[in-house]
């Protein structure tokens, strides 16, 4: 028997029956970014988002999916808490100036659904390098840290490559870690 089982309800992710961990795949279509020129593109099958070669700090905007926030899991209503995000990038012709920065947001929204905060939750340089070459940024939060999701609760991880005149940064997604957890 398998020691995976999907989430009911046609939330996609997987959800392992050990610990009820979920891990939610952001597709690069999912993504939005600043300063560049960023085009989709796929090669041998592989989709990625392509930054164009130029001396900018680019942000990719990550988000988490919102129907995380009332996953069914088995039949029962779970609660989500918030773990971390890994995003596969990688670095192409020139290295990058500095070390890529990867931070999780929690953005809160009022009843009448303006924003009104949005704090960063983690951020990280750990296990980053700038090298040329195909890289995984992780964020994974502390235990004080985490969080769970609620209907006024939002989540975003923003990447930050600082490039040289001639990087080229190709995003090929991102796995978020989630825990399902009743009420």
């Amino acid at each position: 028997m398998s020691d995976l089982v999907a989430a009911e309800s046609g939330t996609p992710g997987v959800v392992s029956r050990d610990d009820n961990t979920i891990r939610v795949f952001v597709a690069p279509t999912e993504v939005g970014f600043s300063l560049g020129t960023w085009t989709l593109a796929v090669a041998s099958n592989v989709w990625s988002l392509n930054k164009t070669a130029a001396d900018t700090t680019p942000v990719v905007f990550i988000p988490l999916p919102d129907e995380y926030r009332n996953l069914v899991v088995n039949g029962q209503v779970m609660g989500c808490e918030v773990m971390g995000v890994e995003v596969m990038f990688s670095t192409l012709t020139a290295v990058l100036d500095a070390v890529p920065l990867l931070d999780i947001f929690k953005d809160t929204f009022a009843v009448d659904g303006t924003l009104n905060t949005s704090a960063v939750v983690a951020a990280t340089k750990a296990g980053l390098d700038v090298d040329i070459d195909e890289s995984r940024a992780s964020a994974l939060l502390a235990a004080v840290d985490r969080f769970f999701l609620n209907d006024a609760t939002h989540v975003h991880a923003e990447l930050t490559l600082d490039g040289a005149a001639t990087t080229v940064n190709k995003v090929f997604g991102a796995i978020w870690q989630l825990r399902a957890v009743s009420p």
